[in-house]
């Protein structure tokens, strides 16, 4: 058997989130407490988000013969700017990138007065190759829903589907949000732009991840959520993400 852990963290705490980028990754600093606490020598991560992209529920598999409590305990104990938070038993066979859903949330402060208008024109089945950084990977995506709610003087935009490529979720929100944009692009697949627009990746936050039969045990570390909360705020992304975003870290 194996472990599903949900977890979040401060983007802007890392240099990174894939083992070996920088001396300070997400991946690597999860390792080295699996590692170190003789745990187990490997993850499987369900996302990998672009540097300085926070998460509230991102996903980790790892398989290990100690129980899930102490595992999870070690985890929090161990760890700085990073939130362990609920566990999940698989088999090991288990693909942790086969999921349900994925779900981000951008912040966005001064939207341009198109923008809800023009980023529900992302949604469905699209080739994202304008809009996203290229590798191996098919740019043929699916995105099933995006909404887009006032909160606090921000503009919450909420983005599900099953899987993304390297920064397509940014550069919807730049696109959607360029004025020199919104007058010229009635379709955005059909005539794309010639030049691609990144939005910062401060505001963004992978929310969550679900799976189909998979049943997560939520185990609150309240001394935890509470320092990151405090970190999330030192590092200015509540000027710009709004308190609900961080429940995860509070409860």
């Amino acid at each position: 058997m194996a472990l599903l852990i949900k977890f979040g963290y401060v983007g802007t705490c890392f240099t990174g989130f894939q083992k070996g980028n920088g001396e300070n990754s997400v991946e690597d600093s999860i390792l080295g407490i699996l590692r170190r606490q003789k745990i187990s020598d490997d993850m499987r991560s369900a996302a990998r988000t672009d540097r300085n992209v926070s998460a509230t529920g991102n996903v980790f598999m790892t398989g290990t013969e100690m129980p899930p409590e102490k595992v999870m305990k070690i985890l929090n104990a161990h760890s700085r700017n990073l939130y362990f938070f609920a566990y999940s038993s698989v088999y090991d066979n288990f693909n942790p990138r086969h999921c349900k859903t994925k779900r981000y949330v951008y912040m966005l402060k001064d939207p341009i007065s198109s923008f809800a208008s023009t980023v529900k024109k992302f949604e469905g089945v699209h080739d994202y190759s304008a809009y996203c950084r290229k590798d191996a990977r098919s740019t043929l995506r699916s995105i099933s829903s995006i909404e887009c709610e006032a909160v606090g003087g921000l503009l919450k935009v909420s983005i599900e589907g099953q899987s993304f490529v390297w920064e397509q979720i940014r550069s919807i929100i730049g696109f959607c949000n360029s004025p020199m944009m919104k007058d010229h692009f009635t379709d955005p697949f059909k005539d794309p732009p010639e030049r691609r627009i990144v939005a910062p990746p401060e505001p963004l936050i992978l929310s969550d991840i679900s799976y189909d039969e998979v049943n997560f045990i939520t185990m609150p570390f309240p001394s935890k959520s509470r320092y990151l909360k405090e970190q999330i705020d030192s590092h200015t992304l509540m000027a710009r993400i709004d308190e609900q975003m961080v429940q995860a870290f509070a409860s």
